[in-house]
């Protein structure tokens, strides 16, 4: 039999500590213990199982509509899918075509009635160890949060801060550049009456730009003067971390401007935006 290994590694899958390699290398004895002839490994990196559309896979696919595959060979049922739905759907198309489906781990083969019937076992526990993984990653990051370290990317961090340090121990600092560039902002738009659009362009003039290296524009200003994080309230979680995993967390820091001048400042951009917003006949 003509045999494909597959074998996936995600940042979820990263807590047992199987690599690739180990991954091929059982699949690959496997498949020799049995007499099937391994004639293509499928190398998932970076990609989750929660998603039936994933490169390898959808080479590997391709490669069983024309007939190049008897079997697939994988390590577990994680590696294989970590949604039972969609574990399901893909497996029903490997069996549409004639391709079975082999799992090193308890031998499961879904040629035969019982590996059918502990697949729906399997999938469904893969998707429960996804799950409780998700939730501890989760109920980690908040506790960071609330200890005043920042759980995600340096780049997440609103415009003004940068971290300092490295994974539970790091800690968030201002950024010299941006405070720089915000102090001057600032100072246009509370004490000189600039506009947005006017302090966007200025800012452009004098060659300043976004994190991105695009040039300032007054809706993508406005985002960063009507953020709290100015006054030292940094807002981590957003919507989708509210209900299973945990409240947003705020996180307190020395900030850019003072509460008094944050208030100012709100002062000036709403009276900018009534000027800026009045209709004129032309």
């Amino acid at each position: 039999m003509k045999a494909a290994v597959y074998a996936r590694v995600s940042t979820e899958d990263q807590a047992d500590n199987t690599s690739l390699d180990d991954q091929v290398r059982i699949c690959r004895k496997y498949a020799a213990d049995r007499g099937w002839r391994v004639i293509e490994v499928y190398r998932e990196e970076g990609f989750t199982g929660t998603k039936g559309n994933r490169p390898q896979w959808d080479r590997l696919m391709a490669d069983a509509k024309a007939g190049l595959i008897d079997v697939v060979v994988v390590m577990n049922w994680k590696r294989f899918a970590r949604n039972a739905r969609v574990g399901l759907n893909i497996s029903f198309e490997l069996e549409e075509m004639g391709v079975g489906l082999a799992v090193t781990e308890f031998e499961i083969d879904t040629t035969t009635k019982h590996g059918r019937f502990l697949r729906l076992q399997f999938l469904g526990l893969a998707e429960l160890d996804r799950d409780s993984i998700v939730e501890q990653l989760a109920k980690g990051q908040h506790a960071k949060a609330r200890a005043g370290g920042w759980p995600s990317s340096a780049a997440s961090l609103p415009y003004g801060y940068t971290v300092e340090g490295q994974g539970r121990d790091n800690r968030v600092i201002q950024n010299p550049d941006e405070v720089a560039m915000l102090m001057l902002v600032v100072g246009w738009i509370v004490d000189d009456g600039l506009t947005r659009g006017k302090a966007a362009v200025r800012l452009n003039e004098q060659g300043y730009r976004q994190r991105n290296g695009n040039p300032w524009h007054q809706d993508n200003l406005r985002d960063v003067l009507r953020n709290s994080s100015l006054k030292g309230e940094l807002r981590w979680g957003g919507e989708r971390a509210t209900g299973r995993y945990g409240d947003p967390v705020t996180i307190y820091v020395n900030g850019v401007i003072t509460p008094e001048r944050w208030e100012a400042l709100q002062a000036a951009l709403s009276r900018n935006t009534k000027v800026a917003g009045q209709t004129r006949d032309y």
